[in-house]
Order: C-alpha cells, then sequence, then structure tokens
C-alpha cells in the first residue's frame, strides 16, 4: 500500500534499519511515496512504538469497496470516511489503557446516583443547601451538552484545601486513555456512552433531509479520539461518518464550507458533501470556523464555546503560572 506524508511534523518515524527516530526536518523527504509497512510510527500521545499491523491504520480511512484503508490524513488529505463496524479498540484507545484497570474509587465515584453525591458533598460541607444542590445536578442544559472541568487542588494562606475550576471544556479531550468503567462494555467504553446521552439527543434536531454526519477536528495528537467518536456515531446511527480534520494555516484551503447556514465538506475528489450534524471537537478559536446559527445541527454548539466553555485565555494564565 503507497501512501504520502505530506506534513508528519504530529509523528515521528523510526528507522527501520537501527530503531533510532528520524529528525523531524527529514520525516517529509525519505519516506515519501514509500511503503508505510516499513516504517515504524510513534504515537504522538505516549511516545510508543504502535504495533506493525495498526500503522497502517491509525492514520487512514477505510474503504469500504476492497476493505483496505487508504486516504491518510494529511494536509493535502484532510478527510476520511468510517463505517458502521469499523469501530476498533486499537485504533481509539492509546496503547496502554487497552489493558488497564479502572481505579476502584473512581469506578465508585461513576457508580453514585444524584442524591448519594449530595450526601457526600453536604458532609464534607454542612453550610450548602441541600435544595440548591439538587437543582444544579438535575438540570438538563438546553444547547451545552457536553461538558468537562480541569480542576486544581489548591491550598489557601489559611489553610483551607479546595478544588478550583480552571476551564469549563466545550470540547473535553482524554476519552481515549480512559480504562473500562462498565465491564459489559469492553469495546466503546466512554465514547458509546457520550454519544448516546448527548450527541444522540441533540442529533434530533438536526434536519435527515439536510445531508450526511462528519466529526470535524483540528488538533492531530487528538486523532486517536476523534477516530473512537466517528466510529461510535457510526456505529449509533448505522451510516457512514467523514472525518475532517481542519489546518491552523492560512496557505491551506479548507475543506469545509458554509452555504445557506448548512456545512458541506468536499471529499478526495473535489465533491462537495451537505452535512446535516456535525460532531465538533476543536481546540483553537472554534468560533472562526462555525457560525453562530446554522440549519447544520453542531455538538457543542458554538455559542457554548463563546459563553466560556473554551475559555482557554484564562486556563492558559492557570497552566503557566
Amino acid at each position: 500500500m503507497q501512501t504520502t506524508f505530506s506534513d508528519v511534523s504530529d509523528m515521528n518515524l523510526v528507522s527501520p534499519f537501527n530503531d533510532s527516530i528520524l529528525k523531524s526536518d527529514i520525516n517529509n523527504q525519505i519516506y515519501k511515496n514509500s511503503d508505510v509497512s516499513n516504517v515504524n510510527i510513534v504515537s504522538p500521545v505516549n511516545g510508543s512504538i504502535l504495533n506493525s499491523n495498526i500503522n497502517k491504520r491509525l492514520y487512514t480511512g477505510k474503504d469500504q469497496e476492497n476493505n483496505t484503508f487508504i486516504n491518510t490524513i494529511s494536509i493535502d488529505n484532510p478527510i476520511k470516511k468510517v463505517y458502521p463496524g469499523d469501530f476498533d479498540p486499537a485504533l481509539c484507545f492509546v496503547p496502554k489503557t487497552l489493558n488497564a484497570t479502572i481505579h476502584p474509587l473512581v469506578s465508585s465515584f461513576f457508580s453514585l446516583g444524584n442524591d448519594r453525591i449530595i450526601t457526600r458533598y453536604k458532609n464534607l460541607n454542612p453550610q450548602v443547601d441541600v435544595n440548591v444542590l439538587k437543582k444544579c445536578l438535575e438540570y438538563n442544559p438546553k444547547i451545552y451538552k457536553w461538558a468537562a472541568s480541569d480542576l486544581f487542588n489548591v491550598i489557601d494562606s489559611n489553610g483551607k484545601r479546595q478544588m478550583i475550576v480552571i476551564e469549563s471544556g466545550s470540547s473535553p479531550a482524554g476519552q481515549c486513555g480512559m480504562p473500562l468503567f462498565n465491564i459489559n462494555n469492553k469495546r466503546q467504553n466512554g465514547y458509546k456512552h457520550v454519544i448516546q446521552t448527548a450527541f444522540k439527543e441533540a442529533l434530533k434536531d438536526a434536519d435527515p433531509s439536510l445531508g450526511e454526519l462528519a466529526v470535524v477536528y483540528d488538533k492531530a495528537t487528538n486523532e486517536i479520539e476523534i477516530t473512537g467518536y466517528a466510529a461510535a456515531i457510526s456505529e449509533e446511527t448505522k451510516e457512514h461518518v467523514w472525518i475532517v480534520m481542519l489546518q491552523d494555516d492560512v496557505r491551506y484551503e479548507q475543506p469545509i464550507k458554509w452555504e445557506n447556514q448548512i456545512m458541506y465538506i468536499r471529499d478526495q475528489e473535489g465533491v462537495w458533501h451537505p452535512i446535516r450534524a456535525c460532531f465538533k471537537h476543536m481546540a483553537h478559536k472554534p468560533w472562526t470556523r462555525f457560525p453562530l446559527k446554522s440549519k447544520t445541527m453542531v455538538f457543542n454548539n458554538i455559542i457554548s464555546c463563546l459563553a466560556g466553555g473554551h475559555n482557554k485565555a484564562m486556563a492558559s494564565k492557570s497552566f503557566n503560572s
């Protein structure tokens, strides 16, 4: 299988001759138009060498007709397609996660209901109003359906220790490194949970006649996780899902456009496809890529990013302090 890497800055190539990591400035040259089976790829997530049997697959898309993996994600070819049945844990989790065991304390926390969470919190913070806590936990947001937070365990000048919220994230990452928390769901783990409980509910607002489904992202190191979400969506909806990578480069013609509030994505043949629903996983100023209002259902809606769900300025100051 022949493949071309026009931009491999997000991965390191290991020489098949002496196992040394090739310098980034020659990555683009040595194996251009070469057989990728002769090259080991180092994971951009944890630095481990990916198994040879998935080297050909991790950065590629699947062709339904001949069941081979093609369409390398690169600056020249930033799109691929997944189909129902494509979910493969080896492609959707970092290697060390596949056989990891979740900590019992973390597992028990996931099994807590709202009443038990409130009771435990009340014991630690007697001054809180239980009714207010219950109202907060039962609240179902209209737009911001999927969120995460970065927390710091801090201590003030008086010796009081507490957790503070640094950032709420409207494009949470980390699913690919999460050990199984449901022993009965050995394949899709948290991917399936997010799609079934959040994305599928939002999908009800999409007009089925508008077009297809897509996952759009802009950070190469998130590709493992993006592949997992796209495959989980495909499994749940029983239809193919496009995976589209955007580049933060003004010289690059993006493979998406908006017409009449509808998103279109351009495939490898230059054909534009209308998208009825988009799973957005953006790290860099998503409001420059998505309109506030659209007929294409965007998950999470861009307004959740502007309202504080993408507060990278605050997070950057906190993490760099």
